[in-house]
């Protein structure tokens, strides 16, 4: 049985590892801590161990997640679905740009019902190694892996993959972009400006993320940025967030972004 986690109800959403519990010998769990253990296996001699090595470009340090738990993503287990309505229609202008063109929500929607949760984000499905483009001038204050994680029983948890955000000031508006499922060999780096069209990342594939290949892209409301330890993909309510895609067009039909006549 999944143990609940504070300000999340679990009970509707399917895990891989939804049909077997924590091994006999597992520590007693504590309210709000998911204290299940983690299978850790060396990338390099494929032996698993109790306690996880840091690795190469992976960040392991626990991060504070909304719900109290210690990583970012509360996916469901089931595959993306959904179904795409063509290719989104996005002004000329000098201010927003789509990360992957031609853009297409092929997957869950921004605020879809999944579970108990809502989805944060919009899905774009795109190959693996499909260039991802910031979509304005930021800063990029998040660039790090989140791997899929191997629970006792060899189930696979998705997880983000690698992980980029992007503060944003434009036309008078503060925000903060989340890109999600990301290749983690090709992260940008963290501290870095970057402008519109700059490629920051590719569309990472399976293996990297436990999800077919595509784009998560996030946004928060106008006026509020996040830090990372308030970034997640799925939660509760859709407060603090909005649909980026929607955002984009309002932005660049602003007077501030049209471009000259």
């Amino acid at each position: 049985m999944t143990v609940p986690q504070q300000g999340i109800d679990t009970a509707q959403i399917p895990r891989l590892d939804a049909d077997s519990g924590p091994s006999s010998d597992a520590p007693a769990p504590q309210q709000g801590i998911d204290t299940a253990p983690i299978v850790h296996t060396d990338a390099e001699s494929g032996q698993s161990s109790d306690t996880p090595a840091p690795q190469q470009g992976i960040d392991t340090a626990p991060i504070a997640r909304l719900d109290g738990g210690d990583d970012f993503f509360w996916p469901p287990s089931e595959p993306i679905t959904g179904g795409g309505g063509g290719p989104i229609i996005l002004a000329n202008n000098l201010c927003v740009q789509w990360p992957i063109e031609p853009l297409s929500v092929a997957g869950y929607y921004f605020g879809e019902a999944v579970g108990a949760n809502y989805h944060l984000g919009e899905d774009v499905h795109a190959p693996a190694g499909s260039a991802v483009f910031a979509v304005a001038d930021g800063t990029i204050i998040y660039a790090r892996n989140h791997p899929p994680r191997t629970g006792p029983d060899g189930g696979i948890s998705p997880n983000w993959g690698g992980l980029v955000l992007q503060n944003v000031f434009i036309a008078g508006q503060a925000v903060t972009v989340v890109y999600g499922h990301l290749d983690p060999a090709n992260l940008p780096a963290e501290n870095m400006f970057t402008s519109r069209g700059t490629q920051i990342g590719s569309v990472a594939k399976k293996a990297d993320t436990g999800f077919d290949p595509h784009l998560h892209i996030q946004l928060t409301q106008t006026g509020s940025q996040r830090d990372p330890a308030n970034a997640p993909g799925y939660a509760i309510s859709t407060s603090g967030w909005q649909s980026f895609s929607a955002w984009a067009q309002r932005l660049a039909a602003d007077s501030y972004c049209t471009p000259n006549a």
